[in-house]
């Protein structure tokens, strides 16, 4: 099978112009003649096009996770593995204008010497890394490469690109990482099923938190379990309070959150917050004569950044009654303040994807 316009299978997305740009780049599926079936090949096909199509529209598209092209455990001096691996991670990345609030993504020529090389711009390629253990193996940039990354652009959050073998499927896709303190990575996972997103980014946080990355997999015995675990040490207690409103307040030191609880008198429902806020201000409402009125003041009107809880807020804050600590499930994001680095990623991702699904973007 080859893959061309001519025999690409049409669906409701499917029906182009010539202003959509040539078809996706066909090293990108290469690989996939000599190991998969044809309807596989079709539906990954099809999942480029319309991806394609969306991006034309809308110029947006979320990240997404696609069965992996490249076999995780293939070694990574295989030119053409590792060009297969790189496209199809650019390509199912998110991308946003950044005008609408973009996050850099880990470029693929993120190395100290920038020699010559076959990354998009002519450079060498980011070293990537297999890490194995806890029932799964992931191929990514190396952890060295990531904190590296993380530090030239002042721990601002931004999407690294990995395959996963997991529950016996390999898996292309990104997660969104951001350092939150010393040792300490809030990790999210992008478009992933609901039943791997939590171990892929659990998997990507024990790496990146392990002072041997290479073995951190190995020493972990169930990466739900060290989620739960790493979430709630992450979080704080909440002593009572002196208030009408307020039942308790507590503070997390690493990530600058203070958290509030308070419950419905009528229903008994028990609600959650968190907010970041420097740490005198959370003393300044605990030690205050009157802790409800010292948090309307100094919190809710002094502009104090919500990360978590509330009603609309899609992260919430959890409570893990075996250490008796409240949590923020995701630990918030910080977006890209445009460093060089981070805007040398996104030059590199504009390009791959005109490259790679055809499509003239302008960011």
């Amino acid at each position: 099978m080859t893959f061309s316009e001519t025999n690409v299978r049409r669906d409701v997305l499917g029906k182009f112009s010539e202003k959509l740009g040539s078809a996706p780049d066909a090293s990108v599926l290469a690989t996939l003649n000599d190991t998969e079936t044809e309807a596989r090949n079709e539906r990954l096909v099809r999942e480029f096009n319309q991806r394609r199509a969306l991006l034309q529209k809308a110029g947006y598209a979320k990240a997404t996770a696609q069965v992996a092209i490249a076999d995780v455990r293939e070694t990574a001096r295989d030119e053409d593995k590792r060009t297969d691996w790189w496209n199809q991670n650019f390509a199912t990345g998110e991308f946003a204008p950044e005008k609408a609030g973009s996050f850099a993504l880990m470029p693929d020529d993120y190395t100290p010497g920038q020699t010559s090389g076959r990354s998009i711009e002519g450079h060498r390629r980011t070293h990537r890394m297999l890490y194995e253990g806890a029932g799964v193996s992931v191929r990514m940039p190396s952890a060295t490469a990531i904190k590296r990354f993380s530090a030239e652009n002042q721990n601002q959050s931004f999407d690294v690109p990995l395959s996963i073998e997991i529950d016996g499927q390999q898996v292309a896709g990104h997660v969104r990482v951001t350092k939150n303190g010393p040792n300490q990575w809030g990790v999210s996972s992008l478009g992933f099923p609901a039943d791997k997103a939590e171990r892929v980014a659990e998997a990507v946080s024990a790496v990146l938190e392990s002072r041997r990355p290479s073995t951190a997999l190995r020493e972990v015995n169930s990466l739900i379990e060290r989620r739960r675990e790493r979430l709630a040490m992450a979080g704080a207690k909440v002593e009572p309070v002196a208030s009408s409103f307020i039942d308790g307040i507590g503070y997390n030191e690493a990530g600058n959150e203070m958290y509030v609880t308070m419950h419905n008198e009528k229903t008994g429902e028990v609600r959650a917050y968190a907010y970041r806020v420097p740490r005198d201000v959370y003393h300044a409402v605990r030690n205050s004569s009157s802790p409800g009125k010292a948090y309307n003041d100094l919190v809710k009107k002094g502009g104090a950044e919500q990360v978590a809880g509330g009603k609309n807020n899609p992260v919430q804050v959890g409570y893990d009654a075996a250490s008796n600590r409240f949590y923020n499930q995701a630990r918030g994001f910080r977006f890209s303040r445009h460093t060089e680095a981070d805007r040398t990623a996104k030059r590199s991702r504009t390009i791959a994807l005109k490259r790679v699904l055809g499509v003239p973007i302008k960011d």
